[in-house]
């Protein structure tokens, strides 16, 4: 009996994933595919190239157009890992936020983020506090503004699995897989026209746009709050790098599951349902086929490395012109 260790929960009320391996495209399948302005592609959590974007605190930003799916009825979840590099520092040199990602106009009652902050707790304070540098969240807008990590020092030039978890009752913040703070929630979000901003706040840059300097690996955003061990297997799967079965048009059906992963000989492909005439493609990090495999059939399928380099290419799984999985496959 094999024991697969994945992050199953990830397709259930995905919104969008961002996981910016080479390209600022939506893996969801639902193509919230953002658009770069200035970020550029770097090393991520596991020091492997292009798999992360740089921000440098000045201009740059990633934006996804705005889809009726980013309106939420009082549930979300926001899944990031973060690498922060320096806090911002706008006008009058205050620092307060860092808005790793935002949707909507602050405190209203469309709003949800995540983001560090500098300044917690003293909203008009013009000076930077080392002792209040957490990661926070601001949400909706008429019961909670900001809620913050209490003494979580963000230390600088360090990788963060941070999580932000909302619904009926509270919302929650969690760092490394481990939960922060909790407070009472009670609202229903409105919806709204406002797209996803990635590495800033788009609605004040007259003022306080909150850029990122530092670099971020990976967001995924959910229409449901992620439960506590859900959390904690989204921040331990990232050691490992799990595929992830991302169908287009069904998130809870045809999933796929890749085992081992990593691999150093071969990896398989195991369906859940059998499948009849499926595709397989591996591609590398340049956007360059480099195996393909046509008429797949069965629940089960092996995939031999023969020729292929160790590094990190990206695979997908087709039958009948729907896309059952895509995702990131890693050779040792």
């Amino acid at each position: 009996m094999i024991s697969l260790k994945v992050f199953s929960q990830g397709n259930d009320g995905l919104i969008a994933h961002w996981n910016f391996n080479g390209n600022a495209n939506d893996v969801s399948g639902h193509h919230l595919d953002g658009v770069v302005t200035g970020a550029t592609l770097t090393a991520g959590y596991k020091g492997v190239p292009n798999t992360a974007y740089y921000f440098n605190g000045i201009d740059n930003h990633i934006d996804v157009a705005f889809d009726s799916l980013m309106n939420i009825d009082s549930a979300f979840s926001i899944c990031t890992l973060v690498q922060p590099i320096k806090f911002y520092n706008g006008s009058g040199g205050r620092g307060q936020g860092n808005f790793i990602l935002t949707r909507g106009v602050e405190r209203a009652p469309d709003y949800y983020n995540i983001e560090y902050c500098d300044n917690a707790y003293k909203e008009d304070d013009n000076e930077f506090d080392s002792a209040n540098e957490v990661f926070c969240t601001s949400t909706h807008g008429t019961d909670i503004t900001q809620m913050y990590t209490g003494n979580t020092i963000v230390n600088l030039s360090t990788w963060y699995c941070v999580t932000v978890t909302c619904n009926y009752d509270s919302v929650k913040i969690f760092v490394d897989g481990v939960k922060k703070v909790s407070v009472p929630f009670k609202q229903t979000f409105s919806v709204s026209t406002y797209g996803i901003a990635i590495g800033y706040n788009p609605t004040r840059l007259s003022d306080f746009p909150f850029w990122v300097k530092g670099i971020i690996d990976d967001i995924r955003l959910y229409r449901r709050a992620l439960s506590e061990a859900e959390v904690s297997q989204y921040c331990d799967s990232t050691e490992t790098y799990p595929l992830l079965a991302v169908p287009a048009t069904n998130l809870y059906e045809n999933h796929v599951v890749v085992y081992p992963n990593p691999f150093s000989t071969q990896a398989k492909f195991l369906f859940n349902g059998e499948v009849h005439d499926a595709t397989i493609r591996i591609v590398d990090v340049l956007g360059k086929v480099v195996e393909e495999y046509n008429g797949v059939k069965g629940t089960v399928f092996t995939l031999y490395r023969n020729s292929l380099q160790p590094g990190i290419y990206f695979c997908f799984v087709k039958e009948g012109g729907q896309t059952l999985f895509n995702g990131k496959l890693v050779i040792q």
